[in-house]
């Protein structure tokens, strides 16, 4: 099944947000504290691992020129925000003021990166899923420590993981034949250096509009083919 990864990674997220939003309050604070700050340096190391696969600089330069530039003029993060702050009306009410931050902050880990591009991508390929297996792991731990402490709203963000990595394992059969390997692989390493803001923002060490970036992604699609003829 060409979406089978996009399931299973989906049923991660839900497990590990209701497992930590229910079972979570039995670590201690400092525990949650010090294990997230944990998995944000390995979130930080992912994102540089990722980045560092660039073969054209330049590619990932202008990707994210021409990618925010999008992101900045549209307010992506605005409206991204927007839409969780109804889903916390619709479904935490006003007791938990967490829910916008656990989805925001799980959605664009879960969603944004090279795992989750690279990992559709071969399930709608070549139905290999292994890419797609790791990645539910490492989403499961993220997603447990992170509803622990912000509470359910981590868990939503099943939801537009499924829709964004379905669909992209759908296309993938049609759309990436037609993509060269340096295409995938500055897809990859943007994507990873959002992963890394993301990181970042979790230690709290910046307040990057992950968001308002992430257009970024999908600029090589362009800018490499350009590139070459030139």
């Amino acid at each position: 099944m060409v979406i089978w990864g996009a399931i299973v990674n989906a049923l991660s997220v839900l497990l590990g947000g209701w497992l930590g939003s229910s079972m979570g309050h039995l670590l201690l604070e400092r525990t949650r504290k010090g294990i997230m700050t944990a998995i944000s340096l390995a979130i930080v190391f992912i994102g540089v691992q990722g980045a560092l696969e660039t073969e054209n600089l330049i590619v990932m330069i202008l990707s994210l020129v021409f990618g925010t530039l999008i992101g900045e003029s549209l307010d992506f993060e605005g409206k991204f925000n927007h839409f969780a702050h109804q889903l916390q009306e619709r479904f935490a009410g006003d007791g938990e003021s967490t829910f916008q931050e656990a989805f925001v902050s799980s959605t664009l880990f879960v969603a944004v990166g090279a795992m989750a591009i690279i990992g559709s991508l071969q399930s709608g390929l070549s139905l290999d899923h292994s890419t797609m297996y790791a990645k539910s792991i490492l989403d499961f731990v993220f997603i447990f420590v992170l509803s622990s402490t912000l509470g359910i709203g981590a868990a939503f963000s099943a939801v537009p993981l499924f829709v964004y990595e379905a669909a992209l394992a759908i296309l993938a059969s049609f759309v990436a034949p037609f993509l060269a390997t340096e295409v995938t692989t500055e897809i990859g390493a943007v994507g990873s250096l959002l992963i890394m803001g993301l990181g970042f923002n979790l230690m709290q060490v910046t307040d990057i509009k992950v968001m308002n970036i992430a257009p970024s992604m999908f600029m090589p699609i362009l800018i490499l083919p350009i590139l070459t003829m030139f």
